[in-house]
């Protein structure tokens, strides 16, 4: 009997890649009544991992923010006036809750963790090979490509209706990017050496993609997240290049070129269609505003653009739908309230801090010139360089919250908790 209870939660990974699909693209395979029993069926073998187990999976820092931002997120339905699209931007919390500790509980990753960063490479170069093609259109701001590139439509053949927006895109595609660069700075991992330069074919694969996406949210993500890689690995050359690059800034600022150079950018912003810096401002006011008339509860996952032009109306003459609260923790906190902000910020602290303590026992090591030693400081690094990438990103933009790519930084997540596991092992 055990063997089969055994058997039966091996499963769970596949069981939630089938019910996936359909939570992240509705109405593609199923009515849309069905979609509040997908998101159940997400847990479907907890019960049974409770029952057998008397746990729903080993304990880390991680999962008790994790599993009471999930008990928390049905206040954002009760919150909310669009029931059936606050239960779509619930199912992708939902999901990667269930990601989280699927991946924690399956024998393979937490045998081995690095197979959860190649289901994260996987997945970021799937998305650079998908994405370019179904971009409505490629953004013109710091680069200019030809007409026939720029004027491109969504590919006929991909999902029926679905289009990627650029800056959801670029802030998905950072995640991957570090943890594989992170992989190539500490080689010793590989077996051969060649092994570790292969992975140079999917980094340039996800550095085209996010060069076409032309976000200069995502460029700044990369640039910090590049400095704490580097000085990760070699200390003095990374804090070296950071305090230059402080400096350059410094002397930029005070000579007053940022001025006409934020004035193009504007211009810039406007000619591509993005959202200008002072209605961008003005966004983030507004949320600012929602979350403190709403503190406990927020205003309903998922309703952002139904809710604040009613409630907090725009300056006259705006035009076009601003989605979300172009900023993840004002997002977080306008979606489920304060208590759920904190909760999410609970978790985001729990997880530089195993990342921090991993990193530090990989350093501290008697082994430093193992390849498990190797392999542990660079997914360590990685992880924290990544999620660095989507906290600077999420200071200008929530890309990584409430959309169909929010479940990439759950892997994330649960490459932390596995690794945490792993240095309690040793």
């Amino acid at each position: 009997m055990d063997k089969v209870v055994a058997r039966l939660l091996w499963l769970e990974p596949c069981w939630i890649a089938l019910v996936m699909p359909s939570l992240l693209v509705r109405d593609w395979l199923w009515d849309p009544w069905v979609h509040p029993w997908l998101i159940v069926a997400l847990l479907l073998f907890w019960p049974l991992r409770l029952w057998t187990q008397r746990q729903i999976a080993p304990a880390t820092p991680l999962n008790w923010p994790v599993l009471l931002l999930l008990i928390w997120s049905p206040v954002g339905l009760w919150a909310s006036v669009d029931l059936a699209r606050s239960l779509h931007a619930l199912g992708f919390l939902v999901l990667g809750c269930a990601l989280y500790f699927a991946l924690l509980n399956w024998p393979p990753t937490q045998q081995y963790p690095w197979r959860i960063g190649m289901l994260l490479a996987g997945a970021g170069c799937a998305l650079a090979m998908l994405g370019p093609a179904l971009l409505l259109r490629i953004p013109m701001k710091l680069l200019i490509f030809p007409d026939d590139l720029t004027k491109s439509g969504p590919a006929d053949w991909a999902f029926i209706g679905e289009t990627v927006n650029p800056n959801v895109l670029a802030g998905a595609l950072l995640l991957p990017l570090l943890l594989l660069l992170a992989l190539t700075l500490r080689p010793r991992w590989a077996k051969r050496r060649w092994m570790a330069q292969l992975l140079w074919a999917p980094i340039l694969l996800i550095g085209m993609a996010l060069l076409l996406s032309q976000s200069r949210g995502a460029y700044l993500a990369l640039l910090v997240s590049v400095i704490v890689l580097i000085a990760l690995r070699w200390p003095w050359i990374g804090i070296s290049f950071g305090v230059g690059l402080f400096a350059a800034a410094f002397v930029l600022i005070t000579t007053q070129v940022s001025v006409s150079m934020g004035g193009a950018i504007v211009e810039a912003s406007k000619l591509a269609g993005t959202l200008p810096l002072a209605l961008r401002v003005e966004v983030w006011h507004r949320a600012l505003w929602a979350l403190c008339d709403h503190l406990l509860t927020g205003i309903g996952i998922g309703t952002f653009d139904l809710v604040i032009p009613q409630l907090y109306p725009y300056t006259p003459g705006q035009r076009g739908v601003i989605p979300h609260a172009h900023n993840l923790l004002l997002q977080v906190g306008v979606d489920l309230g304060l208590p759920g902000l904190l909760l999410y910020g609970w978790l985001l602290v729990s997880t530089c801090g195993v990342l921090i303590r991993v990193l530090r026992h990989s350093w501290a090591s008697a082994s430093v010139q193992e390849r498990d030693t190797a392999l542990q400081w660079a997914l360590a690094a990685g992880t924290l360089a990544a999620f660095i990438a989507l906290m600077t990103h999420g200071m200008v933009d929530a890309v990584t919250w409430g959309t169909k790519l929010a479940f990439l930084p759950w892997l994330l997540f649960a490459l932390t908790a596995v690794l945490s596991l792993d240095v309690n092992r040793k």
